[in-house]
């Protein structure tokens, strides 16, 4: 789950008897921020509270009877109070202590892009129409896989357009127009890097597509890629489209499928796409806190009282 927040990034995040006797206090810093923890001990809660907070739905039924009160506390004076009002989980919004609507919140907090690992997404009729044109749909991951190529082409569409009005603008040098590429030549050259020394992106090709290092003639479709680079590609092309924005970004068990190697490097390597995003994610992995985030750790059991 992502969204991108103007300068605004969250500070401490409270939560009131989650599961009906506990209560929870989390200081969050700008950069990397890891829940860890066995199976049950509420990674996926929070962050699933967090989340439904910030997008004004903290009675969505993902999370609403978990817990009772809850608060966010964000950089540039920013607030976010969660309460329960006959039955119901109401959220209100803050501004240096003044009452702001959503809709104002949300311009300063402009939404970007939502996934999820654990649950599928997608409404019975988008998938019914995406499984009519890709019939080799059968996951959750091959779902979101497709959604985010067509993101992706999208982006790359859009790259095009900002050239054609720039192109004949007097003044305009070659440098400028390489620069619009540049994010995207880069994405190819990490994902080339990680994917080697088997495959190698297909660079002559208008779809995104993988060759064969030792036989380039052999074409590999995403969906022919493992689960793990799936999803590493999932992850890498999400990251992209935040065009290295302040973005906050959520990840649940983003290791699930991945090869080692690369859960130790995925932190490393989705911050060299985007340097500015402020990570928050819940993971039972210990390698990936091995590439020095050990002290980014916030071990879910100890803060829960």
């Amino acid at each position: 789950m992502a969204f991108c927040l103007h300068m605004s990034f969250f500070f401490l995040f409270t939560i009131n008897n989650l599961w009906g006797n506990k209560n929870i206090s989390i200081p969050l810093n700008e950069g990397v921020n890891i829940f860890a923890g066995i199976n049950g001990s509420g990674k996926t809660t929070i962050l699933n509270i967090l989340y439904c907070a910030l997008f004004n739905d903290p009675d969505n039924e993902i999370c609403k009877s978990k817990y009772e009160t809850a608060e966010i506390i964000l950089t540039d004076g920013y607030r976010v109070n969660v309460e329960c009002k006959e039955g119901k989980k109401e959220a209100q919004f803050f501004h240096n202590d003044s009452a702001i609507s959503y809709e104002t919140f949300a311009a300063e907090m402009e939404p970007f892009a939502v996934s999820s690992f654990d649950s599928n997404m997608y409404p019975m009729d988008v998938m019914t129409k995406l499984k009519e044109r890709y019939p080799w749909l059968n996951s959750d991951l091959e779902y979101r896989l497709v959604n985010k190529l067509q993101d992706f082409y999208m982006y790359r569409n859009d790259i095009t357009h900002k050239i054609e009005q720039v192109a004949f603008e007097k003044g305009t040098h070659m440098s400028q127009v390489r620069n619009f590429f540049q994010d995207v030549k880069d994405l190819r050259a990490i994902i080339d890097e990680l994917f080697a020394p088997k495959l190698k992106w297909d660079e002559k090709a208008s779809e995104v597509q993988f060759v064969l290092q030792e036989n380039t003639n052999q074409i590999i479709h995403p969906k022919d890629l493992s689960s793990g680079e799936k999803q590493m590609l999932i992850l890498a092309i999400d990251t992209l489209l935040q065009e290295k924005r302040e973005c906050v970004v959520f990840w649940d068990e983003p290791e699930l499928s991945m090869h080692v190697d690369w859960q130790k490097v995925l932190i490393k390597v989705m911050r060299e796409i985007n340097p500015h995003m402020q990570l928050i994610l819940a993971t039972h992995s210990p390698f990936i806190i091995y590439d020095g985030w050990e002290n980014r750790v916030v071990n879910i059991q100890k803060v829960i009282k």
